[in-house]
């Protein structure tokens, strides 16, 4: 392919210094418009006939131009592109996955009686997306039972009920039943929660 150019290329320069020798050799006059349009057309001629030649020898495009290496460029680009974009797709569902079910443990342990602080989860790059840890930082709620109570009992002084941490404090046994619970509704391994 690299030849038929070469040879090519220099067809056309020999034409064009042969028109250009030539135009300068002719004396003015009503005929050198004339002999414009034959070297013109000599140009032209020397151009196209390479091309023509080629395929009135019965030559495809695909076997003048190899693009077999451009097709395969092309295709390693697109399967490139391709697996891209679904590894971005499973990210992005794995993403939303974790979101909507730390938002369903905030929710199950809120309905518990307590309220969650912080909570990380961490799952696998398997094909279920398999818990492996649960974190949550965790506190009592409270009631309303309790805020009626402060607030019809006059003598409470409200220091030292802020400096009494009992009803915030969350014993192992709470703990334990939460990370019992955990464990049976999210198919988890009781060790692989950690509750603060």
């Amino acid at each position: 392919m690299i030849d038929f150019f070469s040879k090519w290329a220099q067809g056309i320069i020999v034409a064009v210094i042969l028109a250009t020798i030539i135009e300068m050799i002719l004396p003015k006059g009503t005929c050198k418009k004339y002999v414009k349009v034959v070297i013109g057309m000599f140009v032209l001629f020397t151009i196209i006939s390479p091309i023509i030649q080629v395929f009135s020898n019965g030559a495809s495009f695909e076997e003048i131009f190899d693009l077999s290496d451009y097709e395969k460029i092309i295709n390693q680009s697109e399967d490139e592109i391709s697996q891209k974009i679904e590894d971005n797709n499973k990210r992005s569902i794995k993403d939303i996955y974790i979101s909507n079910l730390k938002d369903n443990i905030k929710s199950a342990v809120e309905n518990k009686g307590y309220e969650v602080s912080n909570c990380v989860v961490q799952v696998k790059d398997d094909e279920n997306y398999t818990i492996e840890k649960i974190k949550l930082t965790i506190y009592k709620s409270k009631n309303e039972n309790d805020k009626k109570i402060i607030i019809n009992e006059i003598n409470i002084n409200l220091e030292n009920q802020e400096n009494t941490n009992d009803t915030n404090n969350i014993t192992e046994e709470n703990k334990n039943e939460l990370k019992e619970y955990l464990s049976k509704n999210y198919s988890v391994d009781i060790d692989a929660i950690e509750i603060n």
